[in-house]
């Protein structure tokens, strides 16, 4: 919804060569594609982040925090996109389409999407963000999930790539165990590095023998679920208390919300363009859209790097996305009654709004799939279910107890 707008408003700016006097409708829509390089587009989604951060971005001790995740996106099956992005792992259901792997690189504090790159279903997630990391020229926190575990990535990140990272340990062995086991919530640990460690990245086997040091932090648990085991690079027990880097790694999620919205409200995998080109423009006009919208909810309520507290009002990001077309019309194409409009929006949006509560104190079970093409089935909901009825007292007790934690 939307992202036939945006690419139209887009025409007219002059950032393009073409001069364009009116809005394209809908039988010149293909031509006013035609003209808009996917690039400029991507550009775009650079600068939107940019001049959002300049205004109401903030810092976690001098350093941007970014959430990365992966997701694949599912594009109409066309010569093109098969060569571009190749297929899955069958022939029935989500593998008979292509999928693109999907990278984000979410920026907490705005809540807005510094770059998405879109490479081919082989490309490791990891391989795109080493890619980032070596052209990115700030300071910044990477928050990652588990899939990125390994001790030559977390090296690479900061001996070659000068970055900090913070992430969950997957596969701790002895060391994770014995940790859990202790009463510490804090400590440093020393690694040799060794061609195992290296063995996906044969490029930076010259780290060989190399020692890295690494802090491990325990997060709150309760009697039955275990507290998670989290590994950064910021080794400052005093600087950087555990119960924050905490608080952050709890905000991974936001980032799995900001790739369901592009799914299901913005429509980022119903595009029903043929041509590589219009597929292209469309999806990264999809997130282009998805900033926009951010920046007008920032513009009621600005975010925070931390989570919200008990009882603050949350507005909607759904309602923003159905309503930022007006505002865009109203700055390109202005017309009578514009002002009243927009004041109009901004008191929809003003009372459209959730109560905040604390983290996990309700359990989440998504009940939409993730792309048109799946449906989850009656006995996986039904088994999902029946898990979360012993699970919901103790996410309970964790945001009861512990509050925002």
């Amino acid at each position: 919804m939307g992202v036939k707008h945006v690419i139209a408003h887009l025409a007219l700016l002059n950032i393009f060569p073409q001069k364009i006097k009116t809005v394209p409708k809908n039988g010149g829509y293909n031509k006013a594609c035609d003209k808009i390089p996917p690039s400029v587009i991507g550009e775009l989604i650079h600068k939107s982040h940019d001049l959002e951060y300049c205004s109401t971005g903030e810092m976690f001790h001098n350093m941007k925090v970014i959430i990365v995740d992966g997701t694949k996106i599912i594009v109409p099956r066309t010569k093109e996109t098969i060569k571009k992005y190749g297929l899955g792992s069958g022939s029935v259901g989500d593998a008979y389409y292509p999928q693109a792997q999907t990278c984000g690189f979410f920026e907490l504090s705005t809540g807005t999407f510094e770059d998405v790159k879109f490479k081919h279903i082989n490309t490791p997630e990891r391989r795109i963000m080493l890619e980032h990391a070596e052209t990115n020229k700030s300071s910044t926190l990477y928050i990652i999930d588990a899939g990125y575990n390994g001790m030559g990535f977390i090296a690479i990140i900061k001996k070659e790539c000068g970055k900090d990272i913070l992430m969950h340990l997957k596969m701790g062995g002895i060391i994770g165990e014995n940790f859990r086991k202790c009463r510490k919530r804090s400590e440093i640990i020393e690694i040799d590095l060794n061609l195992v460690h290296l063995q996906k990245y044969p490029e930076y086997r010259h780290l060989k023998g190399r020692k890295i040091k690494v802090r491990m932090i325990r997060t709150r648990g309760t009697t039955r679920l275990k507290s998670q085991i989290l590994i950064t690079t910021l080794l400052n027990e005093e600087q950087y208390k555990w119960e924050e880097l905490s608080k952050l790694y709890l905000q991974r999620y936001k980032v799995e919300l900001a790739f369901r919205h592009l799914k299901s409200k913005i429509g980022i995998e119903k595009i029903k363009k043929q041509k590589l080109r219009r597929i292209e423009q469309l999806i990264h006009s999809a997130v282009l859209l998805f900033n926009i919208s951010a920046m007008l909810r920032n513009s009621v309520k600005c975010r925070t790097l931390m989570p919200e507290k008990k009882g603050e009002k949350i507005y909607s990001l759904k309602l923003c996305t159905e309503i930022v077309n007006n505002f865009i019309s109203s700055v390109i194409k202005k017309y009578k009654g514009m002002e009243t409009k927009l004041n109009l929006c901004i008191k929809v949006l003003k009372s459209c709004y959730s109560i905040c509560r604390p983290w996990r104190v309700f359990p989440r079970i998504c009940q939409f799939p993730s792309s048109v093409f799946t449906r989850q089935k009656t006995s996986r909901k039904n088994s999902e279910l029946k898990k979360i009825k012993f699970l919901a007292k103790e996410y309970k007790k964790l945001g009861t107890k512990y509050g925002m934690l």
